[in-house]
């Protein structure tokens, strides 16, 4: 298993045709980058302007990386009514000791399914040559309760980007 996210260990290995489940335990993270919220409940973050402002701040070092290659984006609250959607482009970290500019967010310790962003993948889930990371939660989410899993809203919904790889993590729990 080729590791995103320092910290985290392979459960279980689900394959289901051209797709293979991975589900994951990952402890508590800090992730550190530019985080932001919708004004309101119905709306989204400025997803381009966080972008834009996470690209301006790529000199300035994030002390203790974790894995220094990889980067991601988090989708907060999108699986709730009842608080604005939030959106942060980041890195993993150990340390809060960083500089004023960046935002810090942590996630708590949860199992997650992951799912690789593959051409093969694409093709199986949607009948084209390339997809985004994010249209993967989805096929996950429908996976997931098939094998007796639910979202945990505990957490959020990680997009994960390496030099050679990137996946779609949806944090989960049992079934009630």
């Amino acid at each position: 298993m080729k590791s995103a996210i320092y910290g985290e260990k392979l459960i279980a290995e689900y394959k289901r045709g051209a797709y293979t489940f991975e589900l994951v335990d990952c402890p508590e993270i800090l992730w550190c980058g530019v985080l932001g919220y919708a004004p309101n409940l119905t709306d989204e973050p400025d997803i381009d302007g966080l972008l834009a402002r996470y690209q301006k701040l790529c000199d300035i070092e994030k002390n203790g990386r974790c894995m220094e290659d990889w980067s991601g984006c988090i989708s907060i609250n999108y699986m709730r009514s009842d608080l604005p959607c939030g959106m942060m482009f980041m890195q993993q970290v150990d340390t809060d000791a960083q500089s004023d500019e960046y935002d810090l967010y942590k996630t708590p310790a949860t199992q997650y399914f992951r799912l690789a962003c593959t051409p093969e993948i694409a093709r199986a889930a949607f009948d084209k040559d390339e997809c985004g990371v994010w249209e993967l939660f989805g096929v996950i989410k429908d996976f997931m309760s098939e094998v007796g899993y639910e979202f945990d809203d505990r957490a959020s919904e990680i997009e994960m980007y390496g030099p050679d790889a990137a996946y779609a993590y949806v944090p989960s729990r049992r079934s009630k």
